[in-house]
């Protein structure tokens, strides 16, 4: 493994799975999808938004839908495709929400959840998560808004560290922005060029302009689009271009993206309704001059409800899945020349009735999988990606300390294999829906991370080098901390799983922990293993406890400053499947104790028997005990069955398993 030059203001690496050389980042890899419906991830509810994001912090993350008479749904990620119900009582009612938006409004180190109901179907909520306490309704004026809301997002518009919310409304009321002043506290800061009455639709925030503030694209239905620039000190400015407001027909939904990788967002908008001249379009941003693109496949008529962007085969560019609610969905794949190619496989092509489509890495496996929500009562669908090639991967999850700890209006900027990308953490994107807080980038070939710029939204900004590549990491804003892991390497041995590891000189003198599971398919647990020095920064430990035929995963930590620190996290290790086997007891030649190790390939009965020379019994080791199937190790301490010393010499010890046997041969010295 390389090692890594850089410094990180805070470590935990979640998902390493090293790939070997990949092809260039014009070939494109092979998109393989699966549909998953069981469960409660595929009940639609009545589906009208939906958000995902890491709720309980474990690691990956959960989904919450906005539904009609059932309240908000909150779908836990518990590994394996496997969600589950764990919908607070706060939210469980038969209640209809339009849109939820989730962000760490409090800073408290968890998400926090904003529904938005619409009349005439109540007040908006404010949902307040406190963790291993549960949920709490913590609505306050002004966020007890009971207009007719269509949507909502999170936003630092001020950049003063603490989230604010803007409210879009439909039926012709004016929208909101209410500014965040800590504490739970809100106030409504509405600036004129929000308060004109509108039919909204979806809402995207990005630094368009790159001045370092986020800016306001909005769906207006039959009044087109609409695009306001932050020009700081709560002063907006509509910026409108005469294309935009004129795209013809119901806008449905916005979304902000730099699909040409020239380090500025473009705007792809979708209409839902067909006739007189409404059709999807793709603004392209030339430094802050938006043109129309001529590519029809971008530009299809009428009848689509929401879009997302996601490099779907990781090959260094965007590519757009848009859904409709009327006919057939598609995915265009990129060809990194500005031009894109129509790639849907049949799966995808779901033709029902879609009310959000969201991008989303649920399985941690390094590439973005589809949840599609349907409305009003049709089956939603999570589409896996089942990525195969070579194609390499990054993500990054950041945390903000001085900036808003959900870090929203950060960007990102990214070269591997001199390709430079860029992208910002946004809260709501498309119609009414969110992808996660977490960002991805598809790497094509490239193996190393040239370098990494992060703009925070309080103005700092990082740059790192040297990072590895199919890793998620997650950054800190506060202050810099030296990287502890310089290198390791996992092994499945004879006798068990060796990890060994090596940390950087003068990182840490704490203990190391490692933990384990099956397969992915089960939450880590610590091992009763200790992990010993063999050199100066130099550990091991080996795991004899596993079963042949069965997978592992292993993860070692050890103690930060403010809580364990994840150094690194294995690939998945199959152990290979043994047969009927006795070993060569070590050590040999022994005095007085040596170890006889044997493996069984089917569950039996056990006999093992040590005879001497002569054919006489001197000890029984085992005695018709039930042994599984993997391997299995017994000590002999030189001592005969009466409790006496056996003398030196030649011995032989026979292994009983079922019909099967085996003998083996030992000397004792003295």
């Amino acid at each position: 493994m390389p090692r890594p030059a850089f410094i990180l203001r805070s470590l935990t690496l979640l998902l390493t799975v090293m790939i070997g050389a990949g092809p260039s980042l014009a070939e494109k890899a092979a998109l393989d999808w699966t549909q998953i419906t069981s469960g409660p991830i595929g009940s639609s509810f009545g589906t009208i938004g939906a958000a995902w994001g890491d709720t309980d912090g474990d690691g990956d993350d959960d989904i919450l839908l906005a539904t009609e008479y059932h309240g908000i749904r909150l779908l836990r990620n518990d590994g394996a495709d496997v969600f589950t119900d764990a919908t607070p009582s706060v939210m469980n009612n038969t209640q209809t929400y339009r849109c939820v938006v989730l962000a760490d409004y409090d800073n408290d180190g968890d998400l926090d959840a904003y529904g938005v109901r619409g009349a005439p179907n109540g007040a908006n909520r404010l949902f307040r998560n406190d963790g291993g306490l549960g949920w709490a309704d913590a609505t306050t004026p002004p966020l007890d808004n009971t207009g007719d809301g269509a949507c909502a997002s999170w936003v630092d518009y001020d950049g003063d560290g603490i989230l604010d919310i803007f409210l879009a409304n439909t039926s012709n009321q004016s929208d909101r922005l209410f500014r965040g002043s800590g504490g739970g506290l809100f106030s409504n800061q509405t600036p004129s060029p929000m308060t004109l009455s509108r039919d909204a639709g979806g809402q995207a925030w990005c630094d368009f302009d790159d001045d370092g503030d986020q800016d306001l694209a909005q769906a207006l239905g039959w009044d087109g689009l609409r695009l306001l620039r932050n020009d700081g000190g709560g002063v907006f400015t509509d910026v409108t271009t005469t294309q935009m407001a004129a795209i013809g027909d119901k806008t449905a939904s916005v979304s902000w993206a730099d699909y040409d990788n020239d380090l500025d967002f473009d705007l792809y908008v979708t209409v839902i309704t067909a006739g007189e001249g409404g059709h999807n379009t793709l603004f392209h941003n030339d430094g802050g001059i938006f043109f129309e693109s001529a590519d029809p496949l971008l530009s299809p008529t009428g009848g689509y409800k929401d879009a997302s962007w996601g490099d779907f085969d990781n090959d260094g560019d965007l590519d757009l899945y848009f859904v409709t609610n009327s006919g057939s969905d598609h995915l265009l794949h990129n060809n990194g020349d500005g031009t894109f190619v129509e790639d849907t496989p049949a799966v995808l092509d779901v033709a029902a009735t879609s009310s959000n489509a969201t991008a989303c890495d649920y399985d941690l496996d390094g590439d973005l999988d589809i949840y599609l929500g349907t409305y009003p009562d049709r089956t939603n669908r999570l589409f896996r990606n089942d990525l195969s090639g070579d194609n390499h991967w990054f993500e990054l999850v950041l945390v903000g300390t001085i900036s808003n700890r959900s870090a929203i209006g950060a960007r990102v900027t990214l070269t591997a294999g001199g390709l430079t990308q860029v992208r910002e953490v946004t809260n709501c994107v498309g119609h009414l829906s969110q992808n996660p807080l977490a960002i991805h980038f598809g790497l094509g070939s490239a193996t190393t991370i040239e370098g990494l710029t992060i703009r925070w939204p309080s103005g700092s900004v990082d740059h790192y080098d040297g990072l590895w590549t199919d890793m998620r990491y997650t950054i800190t804003e506060d202050g810099l901390v030296p990287t502890y892991l310089e290198d390791y390497s996992v092994t499945a041995r004879e006798n068990g799983v060796e990890l060994r590891w090596s940390l950087r000189d003068g990182s840490t003198d704490s203990p190391c922990f490692v933990f384990r599971r099956c397969d992915r398919s089960e939450q880590y647990v610590q091992l009763d293993l200790s992990s010993s020095s063999n050199g100066y920064m130099s550990w091991m430990a080996v795991d004899r406890d596993v079963v042949p035929g069965l997978s592992y995963q292993y993860r070692v930590e050890t103690e930060g400053p403010s809580g364990n620190i994840v150094l690194f996290e294995t690939a998945v290790i199959d152990i290979p499947a043994c047969g009927f086997s006795l070993a060569q007891n070590s050590p040999n030649p022994f005095n007085p104790v040596t170890k006889i190790n044997y493996s069984l390939d089917e569950p039996s009965l056990v006999k093992l028997v040590v005879y001497d020379i002569a054919g006489h019994r001197v000890r029984t080791l085992i005695d018709a005990v039930p042994a599984g199937v993997g391997r299995h190790s017994v000590t002999w301490d030189g001592t005969t069955d009466a409790g006496l010393i056996a003398p030196a010499g030649e011995y032989f010890y026979r292994l009983e398993a079922g019909l099967k046997c085996a003998v083996g041969r030992m000397l004792m010295v003295k």
